[in-house]
């Protein structure tokens, strides 16, 4: 007998049940997040929450702060030479101003500029984070001098502002990246030198402090690239002609711009408000013109630099005008101070860079340089010097178009709670500054490099500095990263010391 045809209905799959369809979910789901974490590290998804909190905070600021920061005077000045000749600021070297001019041939807005700048430092901690895992092989100690950068509530503050950090930051950060290929790829020998020392070059002409990144480069170059004696003199020699040659051109600019023949602003009149607060006219007899120069109080007795500076009562206002007029009568007055008082000299430097790692042994002196809350901080200015924000806000508006700024108390009360514990100085910088030293004499020698690069680059750019400038505290926040950098490839070399020696450990005790 045939058998008759099956029945459809018995012989179809049955229908899946919402059950069914929610394990099928959870199995793909869980496929696909293996899959995921198989592509990525644990480290990059540490960077990637990084980058997320680093993009919170900034958004914070832009929420509450809306459309700049106006609580510091340096930034009207910006403005108005953006507007005018960069080149004719006493004060600051033209890069800054160059940029501001460059982003103002397509929008006078101020906001744009600002938003610029908060890109900008995320950028320059995706670049530390290449260059540091680039340089020891691991992620891992590439994380400190990222999230030093993108969780850096001051670093937030001063992307914030139409200030010249922003872009300081990101241009050092790329020099670094640079170096750190040029000494992965020796050949050809110019190629990455150059382009770090172009880098370099840009961050010394946004602020004078990263010249003194260029020498330490030049070393760097000549003990860390190729093997042979001509492969290592050809990049280092690289950057000492290449940032040669753009700092003289840049110097002759100055010259037919203003009179000047200058790499730094006003070298003079900085160096002169540097040693003013202590030089003795009765141990030397100041140069032809400069006799009015001489303060007769005691040392004890005298004011800052700033008030040397810029207050209209300095002896140097009152003889020779608005800043950079006579400059070089200015340098000749300190540069003979210095000469007959080279002991008070250094020990009065000594006390400005200690400043910058105990922070309570600055004495506040009328006019003088002022610690880190007083420029960098999200209240202050907004409540105690209401005068300064008006006049910051009408003078950069001869440059930007109109604008009201408007402020919400409560994302600025956060991120002011905020800034103290996360904020880089005093203790941190004294640690950072430890495990640079340490670093240059443990681990192997491509780390040493690197120590030397991001910790000693650093320092130099902080220190150094602070021989033709006062104390401000400010001035600690762009060495942040790479600072950090340096600590953090000292502590992965000693990781490998240790890690090392228990693995010898392990082998000695083996069958």
């Amino acid at each position: 007998m045939t058998p008759g045809p099956a029945n459809p209905t018995a012989d179809a799959p049955a229908a899946p049940t919402r059950t069914d369809l929610a394990s099928l979910t959870r199995r793909r789901l869980r496929t696909g997040l293996t899959r995921l974490r198989t592509t990525r590290s644990t480290a990059e998804w540490v960077l990637v929450a990084l980058v997320l909190g680093g993009i919170a905070l900034r958004l914070v600021a832009i929420l509450s702060w809306w459309p700049v920061g106006t609580t510091n005077a340096d930034s009207w000045p910006y403005s108005v030479y953006a507007g005018t000749n960069p080149l004719a600021d006493p004060q600051h070297p033209a890069g800054y101003s160059t940029f501001l001019a460059l982003v103002g041939f397509v929008t006078r807005q101020v906001a744009v500029p600002v938003l610029l700048q908060h890109l900008l430092g995320i950028l320059a901690a995706l670049l530390l984070f290449g260059a540091v895992r680039r340089l020891v092989g691991s992620p891992w100690p590439a994380l400190v001098p990222a999230a030093a950068v993108l969780l850096n509530s001051d670093e937030v503050f001063l992307e914030h502002q139409i200030l010249a950090e922003g872009p300081f930051v990101v241009a050092i950060s790329a020099a670094l990246y640079a170096s750190v290929r040029a000494i992965d790829q020796p050949v050809p020998a110019w190629k990455w030198p150059l382009a770090a020392t172009v880098l370099a070059v840009i961050a010394g002409l946004l602020r004078s402090a990263g010249l003194f990144f260029i020498p330490v480069l030049a070393l760097a170059m000549l003990v860390g690239t190729a093997h042979s004696r001509r492969g290592r003199m050809l990049p280092s020699a690289t950057v000492l002609v290449v940032s040669a040659c753009l700092l003289l051109a840049y110097a002759f600019a100055n010259l037919a711009s203003n009179g000047r023949f200058e790499i730094s602003p006003a070298t003079g009149w900085h160096l002169y408000a540097r040693v003013a607060p202590i030089a003795n006219c009765h141990v030397f007899t100041p140069p032809k013109g400069t006799a009015g120069l001489c303060d007769p109080r005691p040392a004890p007795q005298r004011p800052g630099s700033d008030w040397y500076l810029y207050n209209p009562a300095s002896p140097a206002l009152r003889l020779f005008g608005r800043i950079g007029n006579h400059d070089s009568t200015l340098r000749a007055f300190a540069l003979a101070t210095i000469l007959h008082e080279p002991g008070v000299y250094l020990k009065e430097t000594f006390h400005e860079v200690e400043g910058y790692f105990v922070p309570s042994l600055h004495a506040p002196v009328y006019g003088g340089g002022c610690p880190i809350d007083c420029q960098v901080d999200w209240i202050y200015a907004l409540t105690y010097a209401p005068d300064v924000v008006a006049q910051t806000e009408k003078g950069m508006q001869e440059f930007y178009d109109p604008f009201t700024v408007h402020v919400s108390r409560s994302g600025i009360n956060f991120l002011h709670s905020y800034e103290h514990p996360a904020r880089f100085g005093g203790t941190l910088l004294t640690l950072t500054s430890v495990l640079t030293l340490l670093g240059l004499l443990i681990g192997p020698r491509r780390a040493r490099i690197g120590v030397l690069l991001f910790g000693v680059g650093g320092l130099a750019m902080l220190v150094l500095s602070t021989f033709g400038v006062y104390y401000l505290g400010r001035y600690q926040v762009p060495i942040a990263g790479p600072m950090a950098a340096g600590a953090a490839i000292c502590l992965w070399s000693l990781w490998q010391r240790e890690s090392g020696r228990r693995r010898r450990a392990l082998g000695e005790g083996a069958p």
